[in-house]
């Protein structure tokens, strides 16, 4: 991931907090616009990864990188128009697939 730009790019981020991120990246993007999102996940080991991964392609998502080895990581991305409640709402829905699949989801960013 190329960094969190803000607590809102966290995937436990308050909605206050998600709301400030937004602010950051209207000063810089077009939000009114779809945005290429990159969400982060990491797991024990890089099968639950691997199954997670699948599991997203199947909703829509690419797969940006899966590194199963040591410190297993996966990225996923989509591209799609979010507000900071649709947001906030994916990252609810991302921690439940992610929990599901024995992995642990850790935050979004915008891609460049």
């Amino acid at each position: 991931m190329s960094g969190i730009a803000a607590a809102g790019g966290d995937a436990s981020a308050s909605r206050a907090e998600v709301e400030r991120w937004f602010g950051s990246l209207r000063a810089t993007r077009d939000m009114a616009a779809p945005q290429r999102w990159e969400y982060s996940f990491v797991a024990a080991d890089g099968h639950a990864l691997e199954l997670l991964s699948v599991a997203l392609v199947r909703d829509g998502y690419e797969i940006a990188k899966l590194d199963a080895n040591a410190g297993p990581s996966l990225r996923m991305t989509k591209t799609e128009l979010l507000s900071p409640l649709t947001l906030e709402q994916r990252n609810q829905a991302l921690r439940e697939t992610a929990r599901k699949h024995q992995a642990r989801y850790v935050g979004v960013d915008v891609a460049n």
